[in-house]
């Protein structure tokens, strides 16, 4: 016979464990300072111009480019066999002599661009939308890419939302529904000013775009974030700024493992199915938290001083963090090669953005600073009550559930599994994410 202290001291361990993994905790945001300056010199004041603005890369610039991959020697190769990493890097070898960098900044020109200084950096962002039409819902959205990425991600799907019915896509319920589409460049990627002080982190940028927008004239807008950083930042400005987020819509989130007892007890039994609606590989404890580590790395300096100084030390690192995020958990026999999932062109475009802009190092600052932030943890569990629809997609480096992520969006109104993609499924499947966008906005505003 079992004693009686003996089922309570197995019981009552399983009740609280019950207890702690299913209590919904409201979480506040941390305090964010209302004013920074991240821009050279002394403190002052911005200049609020908005000023048209187009890329135009030196050719001078260029020819440092091709001088220095000429001079650059590819990695021997471990053994004798025809590695698919290494026939891969051979193809985009071939290719970058046949770039034509001037062709595909003539189509990035034909977006339109602006720059508007904020806390001391230019903010460069894109706008489309059509001119204003009688009968039509046009509804502001702010689209945030992450790392290692950029505005360029968006590119197929800017027109699909700012002027849907030429591509077949009919929403909306009170009037046919279009988008104005804005298409930020955070702090240090490509041609928004790099930041000349340390420190500045998620919160800083939430609150950069919060004033972008207010200089924009827009005082409610839908948000859709992807990638690492765009999902997190998309985040803190539904929780910093609920007032100016109608709804946020979230391309595969992360959860810090380790933030606190609840978030690790979660991570944990959704290994072993408890509430789990995606496969186990993906929430492995131990698998998220070396993910976060390589997000949020340790040694941006160190890796970024590299990457500044040697196009094809860039193009390697960019190309194996793209493999990583768009293959998942799979075995290496299901593994496809980037040029199986992305154009050549496309590799080649965010290639070139990130070294003729200076991009990467800047970036794995940024990252770093994040990381070491004392307020991450505080900030990134902070509940969202903001009407919150969440895609997660097959090839993500990870997915969390509905269970996991309903304990810090205490609103999601759509949970769905796209078809196909990693971390950058909008240059994959940029209808499927459109639609998955219209239908969310449509949802919220019935």
């Amino acid at each position: 016979m079992i004693g009686a202290k003996t089922v309570i001291f197995l019981i009552v361990p399983i009740i609280l464990l019950n207890y702690l993994i299913n209590q919904r905790i409201e979480r506040p945001a941390p305090a964010v300072e209302k004013n920074g300056y991240f821009g050279e010199g002394d403190t002052r004041k911005d200049d609020e111009a908005i000023e048209a603005f187009q890329i135009e890369i030196s050719k001078e610039r260029l020819d440092d480019l091709q001088k220095r991959l000429q001079l650059e020697r590819l990695l021997p190769k471990l053994d004798s066999t025809n590695r698919p990493s290494f026939k891969f890097l051979e193809l985009l070898r071939e290719n970058f002599g046949k770039f034509d960098w001037k062709q595909h900044e003539y189509f990035l020109n034909t977006f339109k661009h602006y720059r508007t200084e904020i806390e001391g950096l230019k903010i460069h962002y894109i706008r489309q939308t059509l001119p204003p039409t009688t009968g039509k819902q046009v509804v502001p959205i702010l689209l945030l890419h992450g790392f290692p990425g950029s505005f360029w991600h968006f590119y197929k799907i800017a027109p699909l939302l700012s002027n849907p019915h030429r591509y077949g896509f009919d929403f909306g319920v009170k009037a046919p529904l279009l988008f104005d589409v804005i298409i930020p460049s955070l702090p240090g990627f490509l041609w928004s000013d790099k930041p000349t002080r340390s420190g500045m982190w998620t919160g800083d940028i939430a609150r950069i775009l919060a004033k972008l927008l207010k200089r924009l004239k827009i005082e409610s807008t839908f948000v859709h974030g992807g990638a690492i950083l765009g999902a997190e930042v998309a985040s803190s400005l539904a929780v910093l700024y609920p007032k100016l987020v109608r709804g946020v819509h979230l391309s595969n989130p992360f959860l810090i493992p380790f933030c606190d007892l609840q978030t690790t007890a979660q991570h944990s039994v959704s290994y072993f199915g408890y509430n789990n609606d995606v496969d186990r590989s993906s929430t492995e404890i131990f698998e998220v938290a070396r993910l976060f580590q390589e997000f949020y790395p340790r040694s941006g300096d160190a890796i970024g001083s590299s990457l500044y100084n040697s196009p094809w030390g860039l193009t390697a690192n960019l190309m194996s963090f793209w493999h990583e995020y768009s293959n998942g958990n799979y075995t290496a026999e299901k593994r496809k090669q980037l040029n199986e999932m992305f154009t050549v062109d496309e590799l080649l475009t965010e290639i070139h953005l990130y070294w003729l802009s200076d991009t990467a190092p800047h970036a794995l600052r940024l990252l770093e600073n994040i990381n070491r932030h004392p307020d991450l943890c505080a900030l990134s569990m902070s509940t969202v009550t903001r009407p919150t629809s969440i895609v997660s997609t097959p090839s993500s480096p990870f997915r969390f559930s509905r269970f996991q992520l309903s304990h810090k969006f205490h609103n999601i109104t759509r949970y769905n599994i796209l078809p196909k993609g990693g971390l950058f499924h909008s240059l994959q499947d940029a209808h499927s994410l459109a639609a998955d966008i219209f239908a969310f906005v449509e949802l919220e505003t019935l």
